[in-house]
């Protein structure tokens, strides 16, 4: 009985240590998702079409990973979830964001989530080539949004409510399953594992953080904005990549 019970404690400190990790509360924030939305395929309850972690291959080493997608007779729903904790500061045209935490001793920056869902929602648009309506909704599981303007970034709570939103446009039962169809087709069809998208992400990081551009592998320059300097990619206009100088 000692024995299990160490072995139970052990279990526990080491998924404690785990979720608090990026990856845990990432892994975290979308498993609460999940569980408001529904598992993949067709809810009858809720007359909706969900596809978890639909990973699309932009180029050869270039991914990029929705979390959730919601079809419903209103539209297609792009939900990006971020699982951050602290108080979130942004606007919808903002390049990044501000997380703060202890009472304002940190902060930290991170890239806007609606401009990262709006890029997911383009690469989906050129796959479909539908003409359906498709909203980009961003889900804070935990942090205080108050801050936050814009009006599709929402709590976990909300989410529900979000995607009954009466809209002029009513999807037949038909369209939303053949539009389901075809992302289930994109998802099955690809041959870049979650792992590979990880490391994917992390090459690009290391490649920011020596100064190359992570999209056409130019360098970074020093440039001189409007209202700070930020180093940008040598290829502009071609590449508008950017990267602020801390």
């Amino acid at each position: 009985m000692e024995a299990f019970m160490v072995i139970l404690m052990v279990f526990i400190t080491g998924a404690v240590l785990i979720l608090r990790t990026p990856t845990g509360k990432g892994w975290l924030g979308e498993t609460i998702i999940k569980i408001a939305i529904g598992k993949n395929g067709y809810d009858e309850k809720k007359n909706h079409y969900v596809i978890h972690d639909l990973i699309i291959e932009v180029a050869p080493g270039k991914t990029s990973q929705i979390d959730h997608i919601v079809i419903n007779q209103n539209g297609i729903f792009v939900i990006e979830t971020k699982n951050y904790s602290g108080r979130i500061y942004g606007t919808e045209t903002q390049h990044e964001w501000t997380q703060v935490l202890q009472y304002g001793k940190i902060k930290n920056k991170f890239y806007n989530p609606i401009k990262q869902n709006a890029t997911h929602i383009y690469r989906l648009e050129k796959l479909l080539e539908t003409n359906l309506p498709i909203y980009s909704v961003v889900v804070f599981i935990q942090a205080n949004i108050d801050n936050v303007r814009a009006s599709n970034v929402i709590p976990c709570k909300n989410l529900r409510f979000f995607l009954k939103i009466h809209t002029s446009t009513s999807i037949s039962p038909e369209k939303m399953k053949e539009t389901y169809q075809k992302i289930l087709e994109i998802k099955e069809n690809s041959t870049v594992t979650a792992q590979e998208h990880i490391m994917n992400i992390y090459t690009m990081q290391e490649k920011v953080k020596y100064n190359i551009c992570p999209r056409c592998n130019g360098n970074l320059v020093l440039r001189h904005g409007k209202y700070s300097d930020f180093m940008g990619c040598e290829n502009f206009p071609n590449c508008r990549f950017r990267k602020n100088i801390e």
